[in-house]
């Protein structure tokens, strides 16, 4: 929680998405859109199974982290 707004800039840069999660959240999104249009609704990517709440996981990410660099 922040109690003066000179606090804000450091709690976003503490608390965004490292570039390698950022990274794979967009491979993520973008892998399981392709499955989707192809029909399916749970796929791997690099060795882990990806499915509905792993996909929204990584969109929350990259909206959180979208919403920092706006706020910048």
């Amino acid at each position: 929680m922040c109690i003066h707004p000179n606090q804000v800039e450091l709690v976003n840069r503490i608390y965004a998405g490292k570039e390698p999660e950022l990274a794979a959240a967009r491979k993520i999104v973008e892998a399981f859109a392709d499955a989707e249009r192809q029909g399916n609704g749970a796929i791997e990517v690099e060795g882990r199974m990806v499915d509905s709440p792993v996909v929204e996981r990584a969109k929350a990410l990259l909206k959180k982290e979208a919403s920092k660099v706006e706020s910048d």
